[in-house]
């Protein structure tokens, strides 16, 4: 959220959390300025590396889609895990 609030100069943004019975899911998309996600992937970026990072600690998906113009789409999943 800091990020679309910082960098994506976005008017609206869609938080969606839903699960079933083994996964959650999280998708954030806003209708922001958009980026190239293979160049921030590619740039190792801090940001990234870390949602990758944590993300697999726990494991999950990460989907990042974007388009220059067009906004964003993060999409997370991870299985629900009861000890």
């Amino acid at each position: 959220m800091a990020n679309i609030i910082n960098h994506a100069k976005a008017s609206s943004v869609k938080v969606i959390l839903k699960h079933n019975a083994t996964k959650v899911y999280l998708s954030i998309t806003d209708d922001g300025k958009g980026f190239n996600p293979s160049e921030m992937i590619n740039a190792n970026t801090p940001g990234f590396t870390s949602m990758q990072e944590l993300i697999t600690s726990i494991d999950g998906e990460l989907i990042i889609e974007s388009e220059i113009g067009k906004g964003s789409n993060i999409s997370i999943s991870t299985p629900i895990k009861i000890n």
